[in-house]
């Protein structure tokens, strides 16, 4: 018997070996890629993975690990508005032009970080995205105080910039040390230490346009302003020294102050009745299978208003506001007269002055569907996540005006209550969260 042969036929037969196929696909296959990465001159070449199958896939690009380049991208999007084909409108259009040009500017630099960061922290819920930005915070406060012991520095534009920036860290963040206040004011500080160079380059006039701080506190004449920002600041400086003069010595107020308030009155209805397109808005009304039912009374905003762009929204809320503060100093004005002066007076009697408050009230609800982006220009509804926060952030301040009205329903304050809160936690800006307590103002 051959036992070297039973042996041999006692020996498994030899299969193919399909790691080490798959070890020369995959070889193969890295090989194939790494040559056309280096041979290729497209820097968007899809990945592809080849399978037993023979089959190709394309793969998604890998989410970034690190945010930081995202936020400043996304802080962008959200703040920075374009002008128009006509060259109309804009806000902070020179901020990245500013920033690419000016990488030696390390204050700026950690400014426009900070911010970016903690934005988009809040809004995606990503404490620590927050913890960076408050080191970038950090950094661009000490900074930005030596800045300003070098007189070139003090007037540049980069400083200026970085100071209205960190107004809207501690916007977005819910300041509680009163430092946006402070630089809110340093920024009027540096205009009027600027003066007429304010105006040299255009970075400087641009940022000038956007001061937060207007009407009194205006370091510079109107004529640097667009003819209706300057007409409305000079409405908003009427309205406030208005307001004073019959709130603060309401039984001794000159006849002469009733003559301004009426005229002033007389001038703004004037001015919304022929006013030109470009700031013109229109109505949509959403609600119409409700009219006439009771549940109308308490679904909120009774239209949606739309504009050509946010800027002409928020033009239109702040001359809405501006309406309501006067609208309630005749109010005030009016509890301290007798009957027979009340009878006498030339001012609307209190039905009416009610009645306007709520047509203001009403107006500003009106307009914030288009102002959070939930509805485009056309009037179409728009993704969710899809408005820019600039949008929120000209709202909020209206809102808490709004919201100021005692003789509004409870439901429409719960309402106005309800889209701060969105803004505060959705969109991140979280001062809005504070200016939801109006009603403790009320009482």
């Amino acid at each position: 018997m051959n036992l070297s042969a039973e042996n041999k036929s006692l020996r498994p037969k030899r299969r193919p070996n399909k790691a080490t196929h798959t070890e020369i696909l995959t070889s193969s296959s890295r090989s194939e890629s790494a040559n056309r990465q280096l041979e290729s001159t497209e820097p968007d070449l899809p990945i592809t993975y080849r399978t037993f199958e023979d089959s190709t896939k394309t793969l998604a690009p890998p989410m970034p690990t690190d945010w930081h380049e995202q936020a400043i991208c996304q802080f962008f999007y959200d703040y920075v508005i374009p002008v128009d084909s006509k060259g109309r409108g804009g806000f902070l259009v020179f901020l990245p032009d500013l920033y690419q040009r000016n990488q030696g500017a390390q204050f700026l630099i950690e400014a426009v970080q900070a911010v970016s960061m903690a934005s988009l922290a809040n809004r995606k819920s990503m404490p620590h995205l927050m913890i960076r930005a408050r080191r970038s915070y950090g950094k661009a406060l000490a900074l930005v105080n030596m800045a300003l012991d070098h007189e070139e520095q003090k007037k540049s534009d980069e400083l200026q910039a970085s100071l209205l920036l960190l107004t809207k860290y501690e916007m977005i963040t819910g300041d509680k040390d009163s430092l946006m206040g402070s630089h809110t004011a340093g920024q009027v500080q540096i205009v009027r230490l600027r003066g007429k160079d304010q105006f040299e380059t255009n970075t400087g006039y641009l940022a000038y346009q956007r001061l937060p701080s207007m009407g009194d506190e205006a370091p510079l004449e109107d004529q640097h302003m667009k003819p209706e920002r300057a007409r409305i600041a000079n409405w908003l400086s009427r309205i406030s020294a208005l307001y004073g003069a019959l709130t603060q010595d309401t039984r001794r107020a000159p006849g002469r102050w009733v003559d301004d308030v009426l005229a002033l009155e007389e001038e703004i209805r004037r001015w919304t009745e022929t006013v030109g397109d470009f700031l013109r808005y229109w109505s949509l009304p959403p609600y119409d299978l409700m009219n006439g039912s009771e549940l109308a009374n308490c679904v909120y905003p009774k239209a949606i208003y739309v504009c050509s762009s946010l800027l002409q929204s928020f033009i239109w809320n702040l001359i809405w506001c501006g309406r309501i503060r006067l609208l309630n100093a005749m109010l005030i004005y009016r509890s301290t007269l007798t009957d027979r002066e009340a009878l006498e007076s030339r001012l609307p009697s209190v039905s009416s002055i009610h009645q306007d408050l709520l047509r203001m009230v009403d107006n500003i609800c009106n307009m914030v569907p288009f102002m959070l982006g939930e509805v485009d220009p056309e009037g179409a509804l728009s993704p969710p996540g899809r408005g820019k926060a600039v949008g929120a952030q000209f709202l909020m301040w209206a809102l808490h005006v709004a919201g100021s009205v005692s003789v509004m329903p409870r439901f429409q304050r719960d309402w106005i209550a309800g889209r701060l809160l969105y803004i505060g936690h959705a969109v991140g800006i979280q001062q809005a969260l504070a200016l939801k307590d109006f009603r403790d103002f009320q009482r």
